[in-house]
């Protein structure tokens, strides 16, 4: 399936020009070229190749834009059940520091009948813990709604910054 060519050719200059040296000056030239189709015969195969990697490219990128959006989604979905616990949390820790202070109301009633100094200083304490941690899961909140309006991107929400977001069950 291919050619090979070998080319001799000789040349003489005889000239009576005194600066020439040698007189007569002889060259000679050697070729040898070798000529092999290499896509011969594969015809529509070669010539589709083209598109057949433009296709492959096309699914790769459609791929890749599919993956990004699941990816999304899943940070999305992630970020509102992170709401629902923090929310959850918040008011778990309400109810319990609703409940201690209750608690405390009766201990300190009966200080006078039956409460010790230790059980009082202890209720005191409960109640000061379950107080302390209401700001800080009040920050996580607000963080997870954050987190939340950018991944939702609604111009309506990142505009209402002191809307609360309400996971719904």
């Amino acid at each position: 399936g291919g050619t090979v060519e070998v080319v001799q050719e000789f040349d003489s200059l005889a000239n009576n020009q005194p600066f020439l040296f040698p007189n007569p000056a002889n060259t000679a030239w050697f070729e040898v070229n070798v000529n092999k189709p290499l896509l011969r015969g594969n015809g529509e195969a070669v010539n589709q190749s083209r598109i057949v990697i433009a296709q492959l490219n096309r699914d790769i990128s459609h791929n890749e834009a599919v993956s990004g959006i699941e990816s999304h989604i899943v940070s999305l979905h992630e970020a509102y059940w992170l709401l629902y616990l923090q929310r959850a949390s918040l008011i778990q820790k309400l109810k319990a520091l609703e409940k201690s202070s209750e608690i405390l109301k009766i201990v300190e009633a009966r200080q006078d009948i039956d409460a010790t100094r230790g059980q009082l200083m202890r209720t005191q304490a409960v109640v000061a813990k379950r107080r302390s941690e209401i700001p800080r899961l009040e920050g996580a909140v607000r963080n997870a709604q954050s987190s939340l309006r950018l991944l939702v991107n609604s111009p309506d929400l990142k505009n209402s910054l002191d809307a609360e977001l309400l996971p719904l069950s």
